[in-house]
């Protein structure tokens, strides 16, 4: 039997487990002498809950026990406040937040600084294409899980003129940064015919 906190709602057991007002009871048949199940007892953590949680589970017999001082146990778990802050982020190279670059066919490297109370899980970066579709849409580039975060982008694939790049983290809780951006001003040569009389 297991005694669930009250921190917890139950979501599932195992098929041998029924789930009533907070107590699981499992009917696990005949076993023998130091004989080991395992039961699985899945619960959601209330999203107010911080702190420590102490979970009893107690086991009985209808035979004599000849040790009852083994009959249960606690599990100790600390719950720690939801992560609700958002990480930063911020263009390092080939220029700072939305500044404009002139670029050719080339490589072109990529940094943004990113930052969290936590811990930064990855950073994204992706591109506004004009061409696509009647009114344009956002392709991506790639991500980088790890510092300093960079991507090398082949510049050759940009339409001519100007070209938004984004960037955004996101935390290992999930929240995702403000997404900055800088311009890329694709510059091309046109080359006309020259007439010889």
């Amino acid at each position: 039997m297991d005694d669930l906190p009250p921190e917890v709602a139950f979501i599932s057991a195992d098929p041998a487990c029924v789930h009533f007002l907070g107590i699981v009871d499992c009917s696990l048949g005949s076993l023998g002498a130091s004989t080991t199940i395992p039961v699985t007892i899945t619960v959601r953590v209330s999203l107010s809950a911080t702190g420590i949680i102490t979970n009893t589970a107690t086991v009985s017999t209808t035979s004599a026990d000849l040790v009852p001082s083994n009959d249960q146990d606690q599990a100790v778990s600390t719950i720690l406040p939801p992560d609700l802050e958002l990480p930063t982020v911020s263009w390092t190279s080939p220029v700072s937040d939305e500044v404009p670059f002139d670029v050719g066919c080339q490589i072109v490297r990529f940094e943004v600084n990113a930052a969290d109370n936590v811990a930064v899980y990855r950073v994204r970066f992706y591109r506004w294409d004009p061409t696509i579709g009647p009114g344009g849409d956002h392709v991506g580039i790639g991500y980088d899980y790890s510092a300093p975060f960079q991507w090398d982008f082949d510049t050759c694939i940009l339409p001519p003129r100007w070209n938004q790049v984004w960037a955004w983290a996101q935390d290992t809780s999930g929240n995702v940064s403000t997404h900055k951006f800088i311009w890329l001003y694709r510059s091309y040569l046109q080359y006309l015919p020259v007439m010889h009389n």
